[in-house]
């Protein structure tokens, strides 16, 4: 007795635009807190934290700088996480900040958060 299969037709999905298909910027991270995070407000009230983290790449440590919004819990942040303590981030974006500093253009690579940064297995 043959075997028989069906296959089911796939339903089709539009075709990426060109900017969907060469324009990912998601990063994830996981490391320790360098510091405690420090949150300041906006000028219109917005919370924002900034939280530094090392991460090891093959025993030499990367430093990066999470930004987090009152939207991603950036007030929660400030006030749970501590020095050392491992985070891990599952969903950022990579940023460049320019700013003048002493008569000086400098940038600042950082990375804001999309989702809450949430505490990590060491």
């Amino acid at each position: 007795m043959a075997k028989t299969t069906t296959t089911r037709a796939k339903a089709a999905e539009p075709a990426p635009t060109s900017e969907e298909r060469f324009s990912i910027n998601r990063v994830q991270l996981r490391g320790r807190l360098t510091a405690d995070p420090e949150l300041r407000y906006t000028g219109s009230g917005k919370a924002v934290a900034q939280l530094r983290i090392a991460t090891n790449e093959r025993r030499e440590a990367q430093y990066h700088t999470i930004v987090v919004w009152a939207e991603q819990g950036a007030e929660e942040a400030a006030a749970v996480f501590k020095r050392g303590q491992a985070v891990e981030l599952r969903d950022g974006r990579l940023t460049y900040r320019r700013y003048e500093s002493n008569g000086q253009q400098r940038t600042a690579v950082e990375i804001v958060a999309q989702t809450p940064v949430t505490g990590a297995e060491a």
